[in-house]
């Protein structure tokens, strides 16, 4: 991360910048107090000397604490340190911060530690956080959170949302385990699964988990797909383009021009929920239709090949909302790519071959290993014969 100043000079004086103007970087604000700024997470850390080493304390986060709240907790921080409190052994209060005080930090650590790659993980966080957690567990210390106060969090979720309940159990379980090893609390997790939260909650099965939502593909090929051609707008075509690429949403919705290299479209491993590992780009076989898709939004936009009508790209859920008021279903986008899984199935389409098309692991580690042919030809003849399946009219046969 590069440095910067928190203030900048002028005519009247030291003007101090807006935290929420700020983009990714660290800004020193004086008096070693800098604001770590990465996507949606602002933390304000107090740089200062502490037995002849520099050291670092985390403050807060932002806008819960303001820079003017900043400034006077770093202040009390440095008073301390001068009168001899190293913050080695802190008191009690400082050894058990509020929840609504560290989630951020803990959260960045586990950014950098695992070394996520799509942008949007931190933000999900969160926002998991920030909507489910903070209102129940904010105001608690650390050390004092229980296993009866998750629970209070996670059962009326349990039933009504068991995925959104899964993920909000872990990601508390995540920024827990990260005040343990900072010292900030003892004991088991209480939001530890195993041994703990399983014998009080129903396992997620029994729970009422429910897959993606999917049509017929009688449906999509005589409803679905000819009323979105019909529109031809930078979303219809997107959802057409999808569904003929049997990709996830984030995979296409992204798309630029640069990426797309004659009949083959190719996604960054980033965008790949499956290249983490591997970080091996993902290439993929276009049909004659889906470049018909991609001739109708030529032109919108220079470098983006489906641009949104307010932002630079459409929005993740809108292909979901698109399906779903054209269909008056629970349908999704990602429900897409069963309808093609199952129609490999019943036409007969090579097991490994179907995997590879929609970008699944195919076998364990070691298989992964030596079976590294992305069979590029042999998928496009798969996604050649699925896009005559679903989509057989288009500007040439019309």
């Amino acid at each position: 991360m590069k440095f910067r100043l928190g203030t900048k000079k002028g005519t009247s004086g030291d003007t101090m910048l807006n935290p929420k103007t700020l983009g990714d970087g660290v800004y020193t604000f004086g008096d070693g107090l800098r604001l770590k700024v990465r996507g949606n997470s602002k933390l304000w850390i107090l740089r200062a000397q502490i037995c002849g080493k520099t050291k670092e304390r985390s403050l807060g986060s932002w806008p819960e604490l303001s820079t003017a709240g900043a400034r006077e907790k770093a202040a009390a921080v440095r008073a301390k340190l001068k009168a001899g409190d190293t913050g080695d052994t802190p008191s009690p209060k400082e050894a058990a911060p509020l929840l609504s005080e560290v989630w951020a930090e803990a959260v960045e650590n586990r950014r950098q530690v695992k070394a996520w790659t799509n942008e949007k993980a931190t933000e999900q966080w969160a926002n998991t956080i920030k909507t489910y957690i903070l209102p129940g567990l904010g105001d608690f210390p650390v050390d004092q959170i229980a296993r009866d106060d998750v629970l209070e969090v996670l059962r009326p979720l349990w039933g009504e949302k068991p995925a959104t309940a899964n993920k909000v159990r872990g990601r508390l379980e995540a920024v827990l385990s990260y005040c343990k090893a900072k010292g900030w609390r003892d004991g088991e997790n209480p939001a530890a699964w195993k041994g703990n939260l399983e014998l009080f909650l129903p396992p997620l099965s029994a729970a009422g988990v429910k897959h993606f939502g999917a049509l017929d593909i009688e449906t999509l090929r005589d409803k679905v797909l000819p009323a979105l051609w019909e529109r031809r707008t930078s979303a219809s075509c997107a959802v057409i383009f999808g569904c003929l690429t049997a990709l996830r949403a984030g995979e296409f919705l992204r798309a630029r021009w640069s990426e797309i290299k004659g009949d083959v479209f190719v996604v960054p491993w980033v965008r790949m929920k499956t290249a983490k590992h591997s970080h091996e780009d993902f290439r993929v076989p276009l049909s004659r239709q889906a470049l018909e898709v991609l001739d109708a939004v030529r032109g919108m936009d220079e470098t983006v090949v489906f641009p949104g009508r307010i932002a630079k790209f459409n929005a993740i859920d809108t292909p979901r909302i698109t399906i779903q008021r054209l269909t008056d279903t629970t349908a999704t986008m990602h429900g897409m790519r069963s309808v093609f899984r199952d129609w490999c199935a019943r036409e007969g389409v090579n097991f490994d071959v179907a995997e590879k098309c929609l970008s699944h692991a195919v076998g364990d580690r070691t298989v992964r290993a030596y079976f590294r042919d992305d069979l590029l030809d042999q998928r496009a003849t798969v996604m050649q014969a699925w896009a005559d399946a679903i989509f057989p009219k288009t500007n040439s046969t019309n």
